[in-house]
């Protein structure tokens, strides 16, 4: 069908927000992943092929987010066991293994938001939305050369069901998601 626009856009650069900020710039793809995963169910006296299948629900909802040009505070934002002291020029930013966090409880909504017609999205309509997301991997391999490499940090943000009342049990969706 000629000129229908797909919910998430057809192609283009989103906006990354995480507790309600802008967490960063982006360089290359941030992708969103979802995958649901089923059973086969299997009779004997019907042969090998399954006759039917059983939902058993989301095995993986994440966004991959390359992330660039980040403060010290950005950073900190998104590292689990950061912390930051100082300001400005004097700025200091601290990782200790964090081990033991509990992530489902630290977890917080992300919002991807389209950038089209050289501006972002400023209606949920177009928003990708993750009620409950918290960054659980964070590859940084930062190059020091004098090539085009730009540095960038992939972070993963993996999706928890939400627990929210109104959204109770929703990993993501498009639109206003605290609307009935």
């Amino acid at each position: 069908m000629a000129g229908v626009v797909s919910p998430t856009g057809d192609i283009g650069p989103v906006e990354v927000w995480w507790n309600s900020v802008k967490i960063g710039e982006t360089k290359g793809d941030t992708i969103f992943r979802c995958r649901t995963t089923s059973r086969p169910v299997m009779e004997d006296a019907l042969g090998v092929a399954p006759v039917d299948y059983v939902q058993m629900g989301m095995e993986e909802c994440s966004v991959i987010a390359p992330l660039t040009r980040m403060s010290i505070a950005q950073l900190a934002d998104i590292i689990p066991g950061a912390t930051t002291s100082g300001t400005g020029s004097t700025a200091t930013l601290r990782v200790n293994s964090n081990v033991g966090l509990d992530t489902a409880a630290s977890a917080k909504q992300l919002i991807l938001k389209r950038i089209y017609n050289n501006a972002v999205a400023t209606d949920e309509t177009d928003w990708l939305s993750l009620p409950l997301a918290y960054p659980v991997d964070i590859d940084m391999e930062v190059q020091y050369s004098v090539g085009e490499n730009q540095r960038v940090f992939p972070v993963t943000f993996q999706a928890f069901p939400a627990t929210v009342l109104t959204t109770a049990g929703v990993y993501w969706g498009i639109g206003d998601l605290s609307a009935d």
